[in-house]
């Protein structure tokens, strides 16, 4: 308890916000095969699984619910996963390469060091969360949310972040060159080191100079 307090008070003394709390509990371990078998004869609620280091590939789990999981190293590349629920999972350097991620809820999750690249997010939820190291070159992030998200070392480069709301995002030594910004919010953004090298800039959004 007094750890997750120091590290609260650490984050506000460095003008950075706490990353979301991943709580250790006992999971129950589900194989890939048992998940799938599931999800075919109608299931879709699988929070709170212990599912770290799973491979998945190219299957359909579109709008199931994996909130709280522990998806941590988990193998979902071109996987259809649009429309599902990853709230306050633990993503960390998982790999979602060239996944269909439409409007999936990533809120308060924790996808440090994952790897999304050329991954569909468009409408995709990343309020809140963590995504320091986080490579998403070349994702398409069309209207998604990534207010108060952490992006701290993150890769976007050529990702398209056009009506993308960044408001109040930490954007520290994060790579978005050649990104597109077109109408992106990035108002209270925190913007150190960035990289805007051949980016297209926001026109009627909004763009804070660098700290």
């Amino acid at each position: 308890m007094l750890g997750r307090l120091w590290r609260t008070v650490w984050g506000w003394f460095k003008g950075k916000p706490a990353k979301p709390q991943f709580v250790v509990t006992t999971r129950d371990r589900m194989t890939a095969e048992e998940l799938i078998k599931r999800y075919e004869a109608g299931q879709r609620d699988f929070r709170n699984l212990d599912l770290a280091g799973i491979h998945f590939g190219e299957v359909d789990l579109s709008h199931c619910t994996f909130s709280e999981s522990d998806l941590r190293d988990a193998q979902l590349t071109q996987a259809r996963l649009d429309g599902a629920n990853f709230s306050r999972a633990d993503l960390s350097h998982a790999v979602l390469t060239h996944a269909y991620l439409h409007q999936v809820n990533f809120a308060k999750a924790l996808l440090d060091g994952a790897n999304l690249q050329s991954s569909d997010l468009t409408g995709a939820n990343f309020k809140g969360a963590s995504l320091e190291g986080c490579n998403l070159s070349h994702a398409d992030l069309q209207d998604s949310n990534l207010c108060e998200a952490d992006l701290s070392h993150a890769n976007l480069a050529w990702a398209d972040l056009s009506r993308t709301n960044l408001s109040g995002a930490q954007l520290i030594q994060t790579n978005l060159s050649r990104a597109d910004l077109d109408h992106t919010n990035l108002h209270d953004a925190v913007q150190r080191g960035v990289q805007f090298e051949g980016a297209r800039l926001p026109r009627g959004g909004s763009l804070a100079k660098q700290g």
